[in-house]
């Protein structure tokens, strides 16, 4: 019905009451009252057609029944939306209601009625259907969306038959207040993350691993209740990302005592690299699990300071005491040309020549054994040192961000003694032994086989960069090596070595028997192997006939092979 049409009946209504009145009181009094007909409005008067058609249809015509509204209430007709029983929902959008709106952002909400009615808003809030009630002609709250959804809905229509709604208001409270709800530690200081009992996890959906600067960093500190658990796995991180679930690197319990403390260091940098994160990554969730026995006695992130660090990683070590490693980044972030020196020694004076060091480090998941250190044969409790740059270093057992390094460590053995390891812009060259000994034995033929290093032969160029201790390579042309081999045949080996190690032949024979074979003569650059050692390391076998293979290998430090001549 046109407001037109609505505003006759409105007259009507009110002349039908002063007729009745009139009429009244002309029984009464004996006159009569013309106040209907004086006050009537004219067709022209209401905006009408004039023609007697339309007015007498309009006369005709029953008003709506329609449900009285309170006192300077909007009719319903005039509302944007009309409920007409309880429970029934009416959904929309935040976006539709303020173009500034997105999705994360605090809102607060005002519906406004045009009677009183009990009501409730509900929206996704944290991952849960959530309602917000009201009694009364309006509804406020003020709540986190977690999407671009919300539903209206009257829970009381307090005996009415219908309800507009009047108004619908959203105002942006807080932008990005879901990301920033998620923000607890964002000012500078130590903030204890957790602390727990054995097999207790940490898990929290915090942002901290997004947010913070890559020099922020934590200090993790853990113990294990189970003995004979002595470098086993029992912490590690995870999360998700999206939905999808992302492992990070992992703790094993001390490699001497499992139920020890076990204190380690790291920057939130480094755990976003171990993890493939970026720092525009936001985590679902981020949790270090516990296992095993594993208890995460502390875990501390130190927000707007710097991780104390130093060139000495480790010194005054004792008798077969380990250094294990708790700033892996500052291992796997050092400048490749800079040296990692290494003084160490041995406490039994008949340890002589022994191994009493070896490096080792948990890579993707395995462990890799790296360079190991003997001790002078005449002289082993005096102070030896050694060197190496850090990309050889890191080279020797595969150590990247990409390949995810769990721990590296130097083992001590052998009553040997780690006294200082430390990184260097200059080597730690070895003093040697400070007594003079007899002249090592020389073969008499060390003069033919000088000769013999320097003749001509057929040449088989190579390029094999050894960077782990005793790794081998076949060599190129090594069919028409093995055939060529026969009496007074030698073979020439051309190399660089940093640490004057000697390369070796491995030797695997056809029945898969396998051996070392050490060179008969040396100079430093040329190694010379007979026919006749060979011979004599597989005795009864016929060569080169049952001969399957002859790989290079190094010795305990890393070396390059240029060329093998026969």
């Amino acid at each position: 019905m046109s407001k037109l049409a609505q505003l006759f009946y409105k007259l009507l209504e009110k002349q039908k009451v002063c007729m009745a009145a009139c009429l009244t009181v002309s029984l009464v009094s004996g006159s009569i009252c013309a106040a209907s007909v004086l006050n009537m409005p004219t067709a022209e008067e209401l905006g009408l057609l004039t023609s007697t058609a339309n007015v007498s249809q309009v006369q005709a015509a029953e008003p709506e029944t329609r449900e009285p509204v309170e006192d300077g209430s909007i009719p319903d007709e005039d509302c944007m939306y009309v409920f007409y029983s309880a429970w029934e929902g009416y959904e929309f959008k935040p976006s539709e209601f303020s173009d500034e709106y997105e999705v994360g952002d605090e809102i607060k909400i005002t519906v406004a009625y045009n009677r009183s009615v009990g009501s409730q808003i509900a929206s996704n809030v944290d991952g849960e259907w959530t309602t917000f009630p009201a009694d009364g002609k309006t509804l406020e709250a003020t709540f986190i969306p977690d999407d671009d959804w919300l539903n209206l809905q009257i829970t009381d229509m307090k005996e009415g038959t219908s309800v507009g709604v009047v108004s619908i208001d959203i105002e942006i409270t807080l932008k990005n207040a879901a990301k920033l709800k998620r923000m607890n530690y964002t000012g500078a200081g130590d903030y204890l993350l957790f602390s727990g009992g054995f097999e207790g996890g940490y898990e929290t959906d915090d942002l901290w691993l997004s947010y913070c600067d890559d020099t922020d960093w934590l200090t993790l500190v853990y113990d294990c209740n189970v003995k004979g658990q002595e470098g086993w796995g029992i912490l590690g991180w995870g999360g998700s990302l999206e939905g999808d679930w992302i492992n990070g690197p992992g703790y094993g319990a001390d490699k001497k005592d499992s139920t020890a403390e076990v204190s380690v260091n790291f920057s939130v940098k480094y755990l976003r690299r171990m993890m493939g994160l970026s720092k525009s990554d936001e985590m679902d969730c981020t949790s270090l699990g516990a296992w095993g026995g594993g208890r995460i006695k502390s875990l501390t992130l130190h927000r707007g300071s710097l991780m104390p660090r130093s060139d000495v990683l480790f010194e005054n070590g004792e008798e077969n005491e380990e250094w294990v490693c708790k700033d892996l980044e500052q291992i796997l972030d050092e400048d490749g040309s800079r040296f990692l020196c290494l003084k160490y020694t041995c406490s039994e004076e008949e340890n002589y020549g022994w191994s009493v060091l070896g490096f080792g480090a948990g890579v993707g998941g395995e462990w890799k054994s790296g360079l190991t250190y003997k001790v002078s044969e005449y002289q082993p409790t005096r102070d030896h040192y050694d060197f190496m740059t850090m990309d050889e270093f890191r080279a020797s057992m595969g150590l990247s961000w990409e390949a995810k390094v769990d721990s590296v460590s130097l083992g001590a053995y052998n009553n040997g003694r780690i006294l200082k390891l430390w990184l260097s812009d200059t080597p730690a060259l070895d003093p040697g032994d400070d007594v003079e000994f007899e002249k090592e034995w020389e073969s008499p033929n060390a003069k033919i086989y000088e000769e013999v290093a320097y003749a001509e032969g057929t040449v088989y160029p190579q390029n094999m960069n050894f960077t782990k201790a005793w790794e081998q390579a076949h060599s190129e042309g090594e069919a028409k090596i093995i055939e060529s081999m026969g009496r007074d045949v030698y073979l020439v080996v051309t190399y660089e070595s940093k640490k004057k190690e000697v390369p070796t032949l491995y030797i695997t024979m056809k029945d898969d028997k396998q051996s070392h074979v050490k060179a008969v003569w040396s100079d430093g650059k040329k190694a010379v192997f007979s026919y006749d050692c060979i011979a004599r390391m597989f005795e009864g076998y016929l060569i080169p006939q049952e001969l399957k293979s002859i790989a290079v290998s190094t010795g305990e430090h890393p070396m390059t092979i240029t060329e093998v001549n026969c």
